[in-house]
């Protein structure tokens, strides 16, 4: 029986074995509703997510009707993950053909870092991310079924999380350097519920009376986009006035770590100190006082920490705060530097008793724990696909250290066996699942050898396939048990030239001989051949094994004597006979097909010929002759009917053979006595 676990981002499945759970993945699951099984199960690993569970010792099997039977009941259980879902199947391939491109550059440039290289590669799996995101997006809004809108919701959080982390790990362990211009951008792609207020405070009539029009300016100013804050308070009715234009005019003067280029780290910053020196005196000169909104903007200016407490909401997370916070303190802070002033982002927003996973996970981030990350990420997202990718192209920047695990693996080693491991449970996710064991040097190959020999086969075409993949990775041995399986259900299913062509392919010598036998017992009971295609074009397949040798010949016998070149029948005929290549229990066949050739007008068989087949013909009677005697008193009347019917043919090939032979050494001119006959 097979329990099937889809629909939902993550299904779960818990069994009880005693009063301790076992749980797939650490998530929280679900308990498998079956009275039977809900106590002292059992289960073993099947390929991939893939669960084979039983009853344990002496526990007792029922089927679903309560009745007992007899074996062991087993149940199937799989579950799907993230990626298996059919909205998120493109970012699987798209994102295994940038793997492979990160696995050549890294294969040709073996000495070498190149670290814009591989921040271009990284862009490129945000690209196909945030494809994904908007295919996602797109699904939602056109979902009718409110359950599947909210798995998809699930999924457009998980991805959108994903490549919030993503972009993070790229700008600080892989462009580095003074990251704040960097991290402005990463808020304004991340944080968009500004520009969409905006939208809607634009729209209004006038904008400035929208009740989200200050918080939408101040947002604007927390993520440092001054030109777009002072759009907003340019549509303001109050824009002409002294305290405006003086908001106005210290935006525009805010300098950018941007502007840096040309100029020392000291110029700038003594630049900004300037800068927001002028902001402090004129709040200090009360030019703001009589609109608190401009004094918030200008508080925020000025880096004061008790006003970023106060706008906790607008900057929406903890790590919204540290850039907004960091940009109006410490516009020069270092990517290592980050970590030291986060403390105070997370006291605002409850403590780190308040974080989430994901939380975490950014934290973990900021301060270079990337083990921490791959961690807290591999529990968290519900799938390896994040992980698997990330770690690997960490591995090639030299950013993680290469860890060994217990089991003689690295972590991206041991990622992508999972990950690869994850697709190999998929109908059709496979073959990209092999690419990926194809760059697990330590136990890839295993790992294939193990999945190929379970992968099930419903097809020849995806048996074709496995084939051709098994070719291509040097698998003579599992390529080999493919044709095996697909030879056995031919067979099975009475199509015998398709089960010889599989045999052939395999060249098991042994399931050879055993098909050509049944060739060979089909021709005796029907008197004709199928698969004559495949038999006509053996070529040297034929030596394979000497049963098929002498099916191949046996039917070119025929095809010499359908075009009438009796010689060439004959001597191949006299050639079977005297090799021993036919089983003795088809030589009567041989010496019945010999008939028309010892009947025909002209002498077709020589007397050396015609003495084979009388020395066969003297060696079936003497066997026959014996095997009577010790069957004498076992044989059913069938049997003795069927002796007479072959004690008559062979009376009449000794006369055909008799006469043949008189015309044979009378054409040939010669009186030489040949060996006496049977008389």
């Amino acid at each position: 029986m097979s329990t099937t676990l889809v629909g939902a981002t993550k299904w779960h499945v818990i069994f009880f074995t005693g009063s301790d759970p076992l749980c797939i993945n650490g998530y929280i699951c679900q308990v498998l509703e079956d009275k039977d099984f809900a106590a002292g199960c059992q289960a073993t690993w099947g390929r991939g997510n893939q669960l084979f569970v039983y009853a344990g010792k002496g526990q007792k099997n029922t089927d679903r009707s309560s009745n007992p039977v007899t074996g062991p009941f087993i149940h199937e259980v799989l579950w799907n993950t993230d990626m298996h879902e059919s909205s998120t199947r493109k970012i699987v391939n798209e994102a295994h053909g940038i793997f492979l491109k990160i696995q050549t550059y890294a294969k040709e440039n073996p000495n070498t870092s190149d670290r814009t290289q591989m921040v271009q590669f990284s862009r490129e799996y945000r690209a196909v991310i945030k494809a994904c995101l908007m295919d996602l997006q797109r699904v939602a809004r056109s979902c009718p079924d409110p359950e599947a809108r909210s798995n998809i919701e699930a999924q457009i959080q998980l991805f959108s999380m994903v490549e919030l982390v993503w972009s993070l790990c790229q700008i600080l362990l892989l462009e580095r350097g003074c990251v704040l211009s960097q991290l402005l951008d990463w808020l304004r792609w991340h944080f968009l519920e500004a520009d969409h207020a905006a939208r809607e405070v634009l729209r209004n009539d006038p904008p400035h009376l929208h009740p989200v029009y200050w918080d939408t300016v101040t947002s604007f100013v927390l993520q440092g986009r001054r030109d777009e804050a002072r759009q907003l308070l340019a549509v303001h009715a109050s824009s002409k006035t002294a305290a405006f234009i003086s908001v106005e005019q210290l935006l525009a003067k805010m300098p950018l770590y941007t502007d840096v280029s040309g100029r020392s780290m000291s110029e700038f910053e003594m630049k900004w100190r300037h800068w927001q020196q002028e902001c402090e005196q004129r709040l200090e000169e009360q030019e703001f006082a009589g609109d608190q909104h401009l004094e918030t903007i200008v508080k925020i200016l000025c880096g004061d920490d008790a006003i970023f407490m106060e706008l906790r909401g607008l900057c929406e997370s903890w790590y919204g705060m540290l850039v907004s916070r960091l940009l109006y303190t410490n516009p020069t802070v270092k990517a290592q530097n980050l970590q030291y002033h986060t403390q105070f982002c997370i006291n605002a927003y409850g403590g780190n008793a308040e974080l989430q996973p994901w939380d975490n996970i950014l934290l973990a981030a900021v301060e270079f724990d990337m083990h921490q990350v791959i961690k807290e990420a591999s529990c968290s997202s519900g799938n390896w696909w994040f992980v698997a990718h990330l770690t690997d192209l960490l591995h090639h920047c030299d950013v993680l250290e290469s860890q060994t695990l217990s089991f003689g693996s690295n972590l991206r080693e041991f990622l992508l066996l999972e990950y690869a491991s994850s697709l190999m449970s998929h109908h059709s996710l496979w073959q990209v699942g092999l690419a990926y064991l194809d760059h697990c040097p330590q136990f890839g190959r295993a790992y294939q050898e193990a999945f190929i020999e379970r992968l099930p086969v419903e097809t020849e075409k995806k048996a074709e396939k496995l084939i051709y993949m098994c070719e291509q990775r040097g698998m003579d041995k599992q390529a080999r048990s493919i044709c095996q399986v697909q030879g056995l259900h031919a067979l099975h299913t009475n199509r015998l030239g398709s089960a010889l062509a599989w045999a052939l392919r395999s060249k098991d010598v042994a399931f050879v001989t055993n098909l050509s036998e049944r060739f060979l017992s089909e021709y005796m009971s029907s008197g004709d051949f199928s698969s004559l295609d495949l038999i006509d074009n053996l070529g040297s397949s034929m030596l394979l094994s000497s049963k098929l040798t002498f099916l191949g010949s046996y039917r070119q016998f025929h095809l010499h004597y359908e075009k009438g070149e009796f010689t060439e029948a004959a001597s191949l005929l006299i050639s079977l006979i005297s090799d021993r290549l036919a089983p003795q229990r088809f030589w009567v066949a041989l010496l019945t097909d010999a008939l028309p050739l010892l009947e025909a007008d002209d002498v077709v068989l020589t007397s050396q010929q015609t003495y084979e087949l009388m020395h066969c013909l003297e060696e079936l009677n003497i066997t026959k002759q014996i095997t009577n005697k010790q069957d004498k008193s076992n044989t059913t009347t069938m049997d003795k009917d069927a002796g007479d019917n072959d004690s008559g043919k062979l009376e009449l090939l000794k006369l055909a053979l008799a006469r043949n032979l008189a015309r044979a050494i009378l054409n040939e001119g010669t009186l030489t006595i040949g060996p006496s006959i049977d008389r």
